[in-house]
């Protein structure tokens, strides 16, 4: 999840907290703090669903653990899972919007 943030984002993955040591009831709540304190604020659905730009589809990998990767316009466009081997199917999509609509730009 954070490889597939720090892709989109393009920051520096060691910035990024390490959201997988968290309770599993307090990392997803953690993570929405942490990206508005870098101005963005996340988007997302429990579903797969095409969007224009990159944005982060979620599901089972081949390997059979949960995986996050970057998809640009349906399509994916970065595994940063060695294998490569993507998603068996999208659980969830997230996207970030910047609460600076003009820094918005950047991304689409």
């Amino acid at each position: 999840m954070v490889a597939a943030i720090a892709s989109i984002l393009e920051i520096d993955i060691s910035i990024i907290p390490e959201f997988e040591n968290m309770e599993r009831n307090k990392w997803y709540l953690a993570l929405e703090e942490w990206l508005e304190t870098i101005g963005f604020y996340l988007l997302r659905w429990d579903y797969e669903i095409t969007l224009p730009g990159y944005y982060i589809a979620n599901g089972p990998s081949p390997r059979g653990v949960e995986h996050s990767v970057v998809y640009r316009n349906g399509t994916c466009v970065h595994d940063p899972h060695p294998s490569r081997s993507g998603l068996v199917e999208i659980t969830s999509v997230w996207a970030f919007l910047h609460l600076d609509p003009a820094k918005q730009l950047k991304l689409w």
